[in-house]
């Protein structure tokens, strides 16, 4: 029995979760926030200029798809667990 679950069915629940993470990364990094885990060559390339764009066309959190890439997350992560759970 083959199982398609998410949104992305062609490449697996895996990348859904992973790519649901992304969007809700590039969400918090629009609204100002930064994260500790960038490599600091990837740090060193970022150029000003990008930077400053992303600043002001930030203007906070867009909180309702903060809180829809969280569902979407949890509910990959969800389908994960049960198939990995019914594997057992």
């Amino acid at each position: 029995m083959q199982i398609a679950l998410g949104t992305i069915k062609r490449y697996g629940i895996v990348a859904d979760a992973i790519i649901m993470l992304g969007g809700l990364k590039g969400e918090l990094v629009k609204g100002g926030f930064k994260f500790a885990t960038e490599a600091a060559l990837q740090q060193s390339i970022i150029d000003e200029e990008d930077e400053e764009e992303s600043n002001v066309s930030g203007g906070g959190i867009d909180a309702n798809e903060v809180r829809r890439y969280l569902k979407l997350f949890k509910d990959s992560i969800s389908d994960i667990y049960r198939i990995a759970k019914s594997a057992k």
